[in-house]
């Protein structure tokens, strides 16, 4: 009956957690336009299943057909977005479980809040991108593996097969979640080697569920043309491993930009910022070391962590280090989120004075509700505003227009005027060339410019622009450029 009676008081108090993540998941959900990665996603879950289905490239395709049948309930940002919300506050749940059965309730739920409010993980709970899913079911296989160790009731084994699987039908990297896995088992062999049996069926499972993956990455095509392209244009840097804790702790949007890291990571960027991030990052390193100390006595559950932590993070450091065309990413290592929160609960529950324990609280709750406010009010830290530019765009051009976008899918995503929309893509020695071909024929040449440290990284093209063709109007939105020109005379050149 106490049991029954704290079972019921522990669910209680979650409910406050889930809605709470549920209501900052969705706050202003639809308020920022698609990003790249999120266009290229729509487009591709707009396709037949038949198309879906084998496109295995940099990830796997289990997120865009969930996504693909989603979609029947509506296309706007907002409806495709909400599936990774339901995805992100289904996972609060799940840190729960997890904290429950590996250390107790308390810190299931200690860690449930922290991801509730973790600027991080509501970043990419409001993206239409597959690392939501990736997360949930990272987390999902943890959970189920715990209860496998446990021989709890319920076939665990089957689950954490299943879960971890899926995992690794929406990204590659959540392979790192199945060998800290592994690496726990034999670790502790002298504790769970009577399970060996049921160990070996689960790997041999896991293997028969991705012979369809690995025949269509392999024999279709997708490693050739992986290896010839590579995956992005971020190698592993110190800085990126520092980041990756900083990024868990506060988000994307707390210091320095996204936009202004990628311009130029240096202590320059940085030292602006350094009052503001000094304290809040000696704050949460103090609770995170807090937290392995008062850990130290229980080994098990401190190894146990601490690999959940750093396997994803060493796995795809050492990738990018040996094919330095891979690029490391704080999102790719999602899947060791929860592990962070697990360590900074138990630093945030280890002092015995209470008055301790909730000054603590407090001061992680002020430098993350900085950064959500960050996230949802300042326009630095938000994606380029597309929509309200191809809007903005589509009202004003004309047929005799043409227009120049870098990132050519993501305009036309929004686009819905008449006129002719070109790529551009940045060259040192051919973008005059480049430009000149296409604008000739057209009277007027509108140029849209966002992620400029990639797509304009000295403003040479804008500089150009503005040097050859009288301006008839420039103007900016969030984190872009647009300008219109007069390019008729080029038509006598």
């Amino acid at each position: 009956m106490v049991k029954a009676i704290s079972r019921k008081r522990w669910g209680l108090l979650l409910l406050p957690i889930l809605l709470l993540g549920a209501i900052l998941r969705l706050i202003r959900l639809g308020q920022q336009s698609f990003w790249w990665d999120e266009v290229y996603s729509a487009n591709l879950a707009a396709k037949s299943l038949a198309t879906v289905v084998p496109r295995f490239g940099q990830t796997p395709t289990l997120y865009p057909i969930l996504l693909h049948f989603w979609s029947y309930m509506g296309h706007s940002d907002t409806m495709l977005r909400l599936l990774s919300v339901l995805f992100g506050i289904i996972t609060l749940w799940v840190v729960y479980l997890i904290g429950k059965n590996l250390l107790d309730a308390r810190h299931g739920l200690l860690c449930s809040l922290l991801m509730a409010i973790s600027p991080f993980h509501i970043w990419y709970s409001r993206e239409a991108r597959m690392y939501s899913l990736l997360i949930l079911l990272s987390a999902a296989s943890v959970l189920f593996f715990i209860k496998f160790l446990q021989k709890q009731k319920g076939w665990p084994g089957v689950w954490w097969a299943l879960s971890t699987g899926l995992a690794i039908y929406t990204h590659y990297y959540a392979v790192f979640i199945l060998i800290f896995e592994v690496a726990i088992f034999l670790l502790f062999w002298h504790r769970y080697h009577y399970r060996w049996r049921s160990f070996c069926y689960v790997l041999g499972s896991l293997v028969a569920m991705m012979l369809p993956m690995l025949f269509l990455f392999f024999l279709g095509g997708r490693y050739a043309t992986l290896s010839a392209e590579g995956a992005g244009e971020n190698p592993i840097q110190l800085f990126s491993i520092l980041y990756t804790f900083f990024a868990f702790s506060l988000g994307l949007s707390y210091g320095p930009s996204i936009a202004e890291l990628h311009r130029c990571i240096s202590l320059t960027t940085v030292q602006p910022y350094l009052a503001q991030i000094l304290p809040v990052a000696l704050l949460f390193s103090a609770i995170f070391v807090l937290g392995l100390g008062f850990l130290w006595h229980r080994r098990e559950k401190l190894v146990f962590l601490l690999l959940y932590l750093i396997v994803p993070i060493a796995g795809a450091s050492l990738l990018s280090l040996l094919w330095p065309q891979i690029s490391y990413n704080v999102r790719y290592v999602s899947t060791a989120l929860p592990a962070y929160g697990f360590i900074l609960a138990r630093g945030l529950l280890a002092p015995r004075n209470r008055t301790i324990r909730w000054v603590l609280v407090l001061l992680i709750l002020t430098g993350t509700f900085i950064s959500l406010h960050n996230y949802y009010c300042v326009d630095k830290y938000g994606k380029a505003d597309y929509r309200s530019a191809a809007q903005f765009v589509s009202a004003h051009s004309e047929d005799s227009d043409v227009i120049l976008a870098p990132y050519l899918e993501l305009f036309k995503y929004y686009y819905r005027g008449p006129s002719a929309v070109r790529k551009l893509l940045w060259s040192p020695k051919l973008y005059r060339k480049a430009i000149k071909m296409r604008v000739r024929g057209f009277n007027r040449t509108w140029l849209v410019i966002s992620r400029e440290w990639k797509s304009d990284p000295k403003g040479e093209m804008v500089d150009y622009v503005r040097e050859t063709f009288p301006a008839v109007l420039e103007t900016t939105f969030t984190n872009l450029y647009l300008g219109l020109y007069e390019t008729a005379s080029t038509q006598r050149d």
